[in-house]
């Protein structure tokens, strides 16, 4: 028990700072911040974030479909080139 020291004495404070300290304007203000959320509506609901959200989204199809046809594409023709060489090579 001796970690810990229980002080029972009385501070007096003068009612100038207590009349200084207190503002529960500020104290309801900084509990109303602390509370609400940190977004109105939802997302989905906010039809500006929406389209935001779905044009990125849409971008970002568009992009990876490009270059998933370049690469098919690509392999394509790294293919045929493979098959006509080993053609005239057997010939």
């Amino acid at each position: 028990m001796d970690k810990f020291k229980i002080n029972r004495e009385k501070i007096n404070i003068p009612e100038g700072a207590i009349e200084r300290n207190k503002n529960f304007k500020k104290l309801k203000a900084n509990y109303d911040d602390a509370v609400k959320p940190l977004y109105k509506k939802p997302l989905y609901k906010d039809k500006k974030a929406f389209l935001v959200i779905l044009i990125i989204l849409l971008l970002a199809y568009i992009i990876s479909e490009v270059t998933d046809a370049e690469s098919t594409e690509k392999n394509k023709n790294n293919g045929q080139d493979s098959v006509t060489s080993n053609t005239t090579i057997n010939k």
